[in-house]
């Protein structure tokens, strides 16, 4: 007979990887050396999320990607608000992020966090009194649904004059065609200033040693969105990459390389730098053309 925990699959969806990457962040967060401080993470985290990456302990470390990108993406959030003059920023399938809450983001800013009922209606009971130097609203928005999506991008603009979306671990499970109509659904509108997103290679997904990908097919989660052209797909949808930063350059100057990986743990077989999976992985900032 199954124990209770293996009849549960450690990933049942999309959804669960914010419990993922949230119990990333607040392994980071308690590091003497954190890039950063996310206070919440260990509450969201709970017991579903500490089993999610205690089933993945044996795998490959992605615990400096995760480091960097949660830094990298504070800064070019913070410096973009403050240059470009934003006082609206829409964070599309947010999971369980807290940036409106531990970043001090302008008191003029106008914040949405969006993501599926599911993980909206979990976020709003733990994080039910925490506070924010911002306005937030709260919405459950399924981003597959066209009507509700651009729904949603309208009520933004009626708030907001000069808006950043963002879209962190949103398009690797977006087809291409579902990311044209997003980047199409961004550009008609000019108070859409500036798109932040991170974006990733083919081969970062295929990385030997990595439980993730196991994990990915039992859950029947796959990665679609692989454009031939690479990050040429945003120009050619109308958006200019403004900044791309590579996140093995930038855990490099971090602090926080990609470790060293034996394809055969236990064995005698060598260690490898494995920083060749994650070239074109990045995060690129987008403005319109």
């Amino acid at each position: 007979m199954k124990s209770p925990k293996e009849e549960i699959p450690i990933l049942r969806n999309v959804s669960d990887t914010a419990w993922l990457v949230a119990a990333l962040r607040a392994t980071e967060s308690e590091r003497p050396d954190a890039l950063f401080n996310d206070p919440y993470a260990r509450l969201l985290v709970g017991a579903r999320g500490q089993a999610i990456v205690d089933s993945m302990s044996s795998g490959y470390d992605m615990s400096w990607f995760m480091a960097v990108r949660t830094a990298l993406l504070d800064e070019l959030i913070l410096g973009t608000v403050k240059d470009k003059g934003i006082n609206c920023v829409v964070n599309l399938a947010c999971g369980l992020d807290t940036r409106c809450y531990r970043l001090p983001v302008p008191s003029h800013v106008h914040w949405f966090d969006v993501d599926l009922a599911g993980v909206m209606d979990y976020r709003a009971s733990v994080l039910k009194d925490a506070a924010s130097s911002c306005t937030v609203a709260t919405r459950s928005v399924d981003l597959s649904d066209d009507t509700a999506r651009r729904n949603l991008l309208a009520e933004a603009s009626q708030t907001g004059k000069n808006i950043l979306v963002i879209t962190e671990g949103l398009l690797p499970y977006l087809s291409v065609e579902n990311v044209t109509a997003l980047a199409a659904d961004l550009l008609k509108d000019p108070r859409v200033h500036t798109w932040i997103s991170d974006y990733y290679s083919g081969k970062a997904w295929k990385q030997p040693g990595s439980d993730l990908m196991k994990r990915f097919a039992e859950a029947n989660i796959s990665i679609k969105f692989q454009p031939e052209e690479g990050v040429e797909f945003f120009p050619r949808h109308g958006w200019k990459i403004t900044e791309s930063r590579s996140f093995v350059d930038e855990g490099v100057k971090l602090g926080r390389n990609p470790p060293k990986l034996s394809t055969q743990p236990g064995a005698s077989t060598p260690e490898f730098d494995p920083s060749s999976f994650w070239d074109d992985s990045r995060i690129l900032v987008l403005t319109r053309k």
